[in-house]
């Protein structure tokens, strides 16, 4: 069953597009649904981590807090993850503003739906705002898409 949602923000290197994402989360449709917004920064020394600082300070919100990966890769960072998490479900997202924040909504319709399924975004949805995409990596993103859909026997549909 939904109960609520929490949202894992995976920055590094990130600065003006960390502020974008965290302002699209706090502005996000479902704000109410959301019970823990996650910076979840890649060490204490990465580019974001003073960005971050200076939202949390700036925004005051009780929901949001700092996380530092422990582990080495970013790999392995994702099974940090599910440790932090409080709350019935989660989306991670990266803090590069390839994901349209505005589609946490329709993540959590499907959660409420289905409460047991993984549900993936993906940035080349019809509706999503991908800024300064060059054509290669547009063609090599989509067919990397399509490539692991054949080889994992999925239907992929964005």
């Amino acid at each position: 069953m939904f109960e609520s949602l929490s949202v894992i923000i995976l920055a590094a290197n990130e600065t003006d597009t960390l502020k974008r994402t965290v302002r699209g989360v706090l502005e996000s449709e479902v704000y109410d649904e959301i019970s823990q917004i996650i910076i979840f920064l890649k060490s204490e020394n990465c580019v974001s981590t003073k960005v971050a600082e200076e939202i949390l300070e700036e925004t005051k919100c009780s929901k949001l807090e700092l996380q530092i990966q422990k582990s080495v890769t970013y790999e392995d960072a994702f099974s940090e993850i599910p440790l932090l998490v409080t709350s019935s479900h989660f989306v991670i997202m990266a803090s590069d503003g390839e994901m349209d924040t505005r589609t946490i909504k329709d993540f959590v319709a499907i959660a409420k739906q289905k409460p047991k399924s993984i549900i993936c975004g993906s940035k080349w949805h019809k509706n999503s705002v991908v800024e300064n995409a060059s054509f290669i990596r547009v063609i090599s993103s989509k067919a990397l898409n399509k490539f692991a859909a054949l080889m994992l026997g999925v239907k992929a549909e964005d």
